[in-house]
């Protein structure tokens, strides 16, 4: 396409002095024997104007295409950073769900008393503390444990028995971010209601 632009301008510009030299040509001559230099000065201002004009035209106009496929490039370029950084916010989530701790817990059986599981569906965790809240902001340990593994898993039965009270898991990632989640447990049902980064002072 540039090739093609400067072929044409130059096709163009050959012509314009072809046809300026056949038509005026003879009168540029006289205007130089005669030593008129003024004259032949206006003469040539207005002769290498248009060329000037044209080139400058041109000169424009292919400055503009490349501008607009810069700004393509810019926006395919644009575009694959974002690709990659959902990618990259993926992987992210990949390696927290498959490395971070994550508990849960889920009703064993409601015989005589409330057993409830406590299963580690992440990855392993270290220093776990399971504890029930109890009104009044007292806190009950109910089990400790060095590790525990992805897929580990014990029963408990609520100090409670069920009534609303909180529970608590404190426990370390392997490279020992420490979290914490809370459960509400209510005559038979369980809700999640804090996941996240273990708060200064939690375990005081």
């Amino acid at each position: 396409m540039k090739s093609t632009g400067i072929w044409v301008t130059s096709v163009l510009s050959i012509l314009y002095i072809a046809i300026i030299l056949y038509f005026r040509g003879y009168d540029a001559w006289n205007l130089l024997q005669t030593g008129n230099l003024n004259e032949l000065s206006d003469f040539l201002a207005g002769f290498f104007t248009p060329l000037a004009f044209g080139w400058l035209a041109y000169g424009y106009l292919l400055q503009s295409k490349e501008l607009r496929l810069q700004r393509e490039e810019l926006s395919l370029t644009r575009e694959q950073l974002g690709k990659q950084t959902e990618l990259l916010q993926e992987q992210v989530e990949i390696y927290h769900q498959g490395f971070m701790p994550c508990l849960t817990v889920r009703i064993a059986n409601r015989h005589n008393q409330w057993d409830w599981i406590l299963e580690n569906k992440g990855g392993n965790a270290k220093d776990v503390q399971l504890a029930h809240l109890a009104n009044l902001g007292k806190k009950q340990v109910i089990e400790e444990r060095t590790t525990m593994p992805r897929n580990d898993s014990f029963l408990f039965t609520l100090p409670g028995a069920g009534l609303g009270d909180c529970y608590e898991a404190l426990f370390s990632s392997e490279h020992s971010e420490r979290f914490r989640q809370c459960w509400e447990i209510r005559g038979g049902n369980c809700k999640e209601i804090t996941h996240g980064p273990e708060p200064l002072g939690a375990e005081e």
